[in-house]
């Protein structure tokens, strides 16, 4: 129960993680658009005659029903921003799909299946604290917010499950076996239906170790395993000075 319940839960917020990020990326199209078509109409206007861009922005430092800032290249910069949210969405929504597992190990690991869903919830936060921090419309704010509780709730489970997050997921229940009931618990099955145990060092011919002790020295002894030799223990007195030799006293030194 207790593994239906984690696999389906993980998979779960897998698919409200890629939800949201579907969400924020029309979001930032959506944006990307009205602050374009904003800029269009102000240019439009500011070039009238008897009207100019102070009288028509009023004292607002941003222009009318969009995102972008009254300053040099501040579409630019706004689109940029909109572009750099849309390529790294996009980036994240592939990791959480499974998609280009080798590219991602190679050229971005911390979001690739080797590593937990902490640094995955870290980026969904900042993105999300992105689109919060702008006056956008009800979408966008939804998707914002949307985006940015469920990094918090990556970041959670990350810290709770680590790296065996991504893999319990996929379907590997040997992690889920390892993280609930320790290497302990691995230890004993492997005593009692005779599987190797975790660390154990194979013999001769493939076979397990015979572990420590004058038992397992004896047993070695008989299947005819060489067993190394101990160095002779040191004296624990000074031997004796050879016949002839004169100590010399440093009081008698003048």
């Amino acid at each position: 129960m207790a593994r239906a319940f984690l696999f389906f839960g993980l998979n779960l917020a897998r698919f409200i993680s890629i939800l949201s990020f579907v969400l924020v990326l029309a979001g930032s199209f959506y944006v990307m658009v009205t602050d374009i078509i904003s800029v269009s109409r102000f240019r439009k206007e500011s070039g009238e005659p008897g009207k100019s861009a102070e009288k028509i922005l009023a004292g607002c430092d941003y222009i009318r029903n969009s995102t972008v800032p009254y300053q040099t290249g501040g579409i630019a910069w706004a689109v940029i921003n909109r572009l750099f949210i849309i390529a790294q969405v996009t980036i994240l929504a592939f990791s959480e799909l499974g998609w280009f597992k080798h590219l991602f190990d190679r050229f971005f690991p911390v979001v690739g299946p080797e590593f937990g869903l902490g640094p995955l919830g870290v980026f969904q936060c900042l993105i999300g604290g992105t689109v919060l921090s702008h006056h956008v419309g009800k979408f966008t704010l939804v998707s914002g917010f949307f985006l940015f509780s469920i990094g918090c709730l990556n970041i959670i489970i990350g810290l709770i499950l680590g790296v065996a997050a991504k893999r319990i997921r996929s379907g590997g229940m040997g992690e889920f076996d390892s993280l609930v009931f320790g290497p302990s618990i691995r230890k004993r099955r492997s005593v009692i239906f005779g599987e190797p145990a975790p660390g154990a060092a194979p013999g001769p011919s493939g076979s397990l170790g015979l572990g420590f002790g004058k038992q397992a020295g004896k047993a070695a002894s008989m299947k005819g395993i060489p067993l190394p030799q101990s160095p002779p223990p040191l004296p624990t007195y000074s031997p004796p000075r050879p016949p002839g030799s004169t100590s010399r006293d440093p009081s008698s030194t003048s």
